[in-house]
């Protein structure tokens, strides 16, 4: 009698495309063909996974061209885990290699931003750190706090002007002409008290933030930056950018 371990791998193999993998198991060899069926189903609904976790990608490059882009990416990395909800993390660094998508480098970092709203959203529950926790604290003892940032903060970095490009093709309605332009920039995608949000970050601000995301205390973190991370500071707290630790 086969292993049911040794089946599951065949039958893996099977997803993957090699009919034969499961011929032993199998007494009547049409049944192939129903298994063919049931392989591009599963594929499909892996690819509309895809789809649905990328509506800006989706947006700039058309419905045939993501299902497309998706399928092919399903056969190549078929997902670890029965819950599909995170499924598809490597899919921006699968466009980089993809051929069809050679003109225009600029979508692997459409495809991060799309991607970072969804660990955005699924993140750990955590509290932030809220101004009033800090409000009977001195100056030197918030100098001294490193929380670090909230567990759903995630900050991007482009060549392009990505999140200006993400921003327009997001949400639905009409989309404004966006001039494509080369040059660093920055943004971040976080849970804060209203929902998901999103916001482009000048250099000093990301210095900051990568800074307390290290680990640098406050104190540290706005020395380096002065006097523009101060402003920084304040937006991320009422934002909720921080995590809700209080140590110092």
């Amino acid at each position: 009698m086969r292993e049911d371990s040794s089946f599951q791998e065949r039958f893996t193999e099977m997803l993957d495309g090699a009919d034969e993998a499961v011929s032993p198991w199998l007494g009547d060899p049409t049944h192939i063909a129903r298994l063919r069926v049931y392989r591009n189903n599963v594929v499909t609904a892996w690819a509309d996974t895809i789809v649905k976790s990328y509506p800006a990608v989706e947006r700039l490059v058309g419905t045939d061209f993501m299902r497309g882009a998706a399928i092919a990416f399903a056969r190549a990395y078929p997902p670890q885990s029965p819950v599909l909800s995170l499924y598809g993390d490597g899919f921006p660094a699968f466009l980089e290699g993809f051929a069809p998508a050679a003109s225009l480098p600029y979508l692997p970092d459409i495809a991060r931003l799309d991607r970072a709203w969804t660990e955005a959203f699924f993140a750990a529950n955590a509290p932030p750190l809220e101004a009033q926790q800090i409000s009977i604290l001195s100056d030197e003892e918030i100098g001294r706090m490193a929380p670090g940032l909230h567990p759903s903060v995630q900050i991007l970095e482009s060549q392009w002007n990505a999140w200006e490009i993400w921003k327009a093709n997001r949400e639905d309605g009409e989309i404004a002409t966006i001039e494509l332009k080369e040059a660093p920039t920055a943004s971040v995608i976080w849970w804060s008290p209203d929902g998901i949000a999103d916001r482009a970050l000048s250099p000093s601000e990301l210095s900051f933030l990568k800074a307390v995301d290290k680990g640098f205390s406050f104190g540290n973190a706005l020395e380096a930056q002065q006097p523009e991370a101060l402003a920084s500071f304040s937006e991320a707290l009422a934002g909720g950018m921080f995590s809700g630790s209080l140590n110092t």
